[in-house]
């Protein structure tokens, strides 16, 4: 099994299973497998952690908007240097929520709420 660092160096991950150092993917500074996938803190080329909706603290590590300087445009930044992917009701998003779309999914409805009232 994969688990704590056993003294690897950074960059690198403890495997169990045969007792060795292996390396993390060129993305990740730490890490607990191989993959892209398995970043647990990011490279500083790679400023970005992305982590699904859950909160899992695995994850790739993403360049920053060449622009912005943030996260890309089909994610959103929700806490420091975490990217969340958008809201499956938006093709793209930007800000600090999942659902403040810039463009909507094609195929999900649009609702537009006239909230002034008549006196």
């Amino acid at each position: 099994t994969i688990g704590s660092n056993n003294g690897c160096q950074l960059k690198t991950y403890w495997h169990a299973g045969d007792s060795s150092c292996y390396d993390c993917h060129s993305t990740c500074e730490t890490c607990n497998g191989p993959n892209v996938d398995d970043c647990l803190s990011c490279d500083g080329n790679y400023p970005f952690h992305h982590v699904d909706n859950s909160d899992d603290p695995d994850g790739p590590c993403l360049v920053a908007d060449s622009e912005t300087g943030k996260c890309k445009i089909d994610f959103f930044e929700h806490s420091t240097n975490k990217c969340y992917l958008c809201d499956s009701s938006c093709d793209t998003c930007l800000g600090d929520s999942n659902v403040q779309c810039l463009t909507c999914d094609p195929d999900t409805p649009v609702f537009h709420i006239d909230d002034s009232s008549d006196s």
